[in-house]
């Protein structure tokens, strides 16, 4: 059977009691296994092997870094993400280019170098706000954005649970706030 978990492998869809025809998986790893994230991680394990910037891998997140103090340094991070692109095309993956984008990170005065970065000739947009694994960094690293968008989401989920809860218990609704708007 291990040989046939990657290979001989097809899907077909469903729709309202009609199935489609089967068409054979060339690629990927069946989701929803318990291999499938060990083998996607051997995969992509060699990635930071061709950086010469730092680089973060947490499951299909990529997240690239490095200090940049002059046009040197700004050409050095160009390279690595041409070197991303090159591995990308040798692994036959494809990168979603409309979800990278670049952020100046400095707790001090930002000197732009006026440097636009690109990622398969895509030019990768500049935003000064960044939500990565759940925190919301910006780019002096204050954490006001960040508070600000935790207690927004907070205060509209419990417009949720005012409105559509105002008949319930105050058990019922202490519940509701523990589980749905405390934890935020």
């Amino acid at each position: 059977m291990g040989k046939r978990f990657l290979t001989q492998r097809a899907q077909s869809a469903t729709l309202e009691g009609v199935t489609s025809n089967s068409c054979p998986v060339t690629s990927g790893v069946p989701q929803g296994t318990l291999l499938g994230p060990l083998l996607f991680l051997l995969f992509v394990n060699d990635l930071p092997l061709c950086m010469s910037s730092l680089i973060r891998l947490f499951a299909d997140d990529c997240l690239l870094y490095c200090t940049i103090n002059d046009s040197n340094e700004s050409l050095s991070l160009q390279n690595d993400l041409d070197a991303l692109s090159k591995w990308e095309r040798d692994r036959q993956l494809v990168f979603n280019v409309e979800k990278c984008h670049t952020m100046c990170i400095s707790t001090g005065r930002v000197v732009n170098l006026g440097y636009s970065y690109t990622l398969n000739d895509h030019t990768l947009e500049r935003v000064h706000h960044y939500s990565y694994l759940g925190i919301l960094l910006s780019e002096d690293l204050k954490w006001a954005s960040h508070v600000s968008h935790v207690t927004s989401s907070a205060n509209q989920t419990l417009g949720v649970i005012r409105r559509n809860f105002r008949t319930a218990s105050v058990e019922c609704k202490s519940r509701l706030y523990c589980s749905l708007v405390r934890p935020k």
